[in-house]
């Protein structure tokens, strides 16, 4: 899945802070699904 189409479905947001691009997740049921994957 490609982070752009996260983006345009308001999935995540996108800070850029200096040359690093900071990702926060806005949904809950995105963020608890990576979780579970990351474990």
């Amino acid at each position: 899945m490609h982070l752009a189409k996260l983006q345009d479905w308001g999935i995540i947001k996108v800070r850029k802070d200096g040359k690093k691009r900071l990702y926060s997740i806005q949904n809950e049921k995105i963020r608890k699904i990576l979780e579970v994957l990351e474990e």
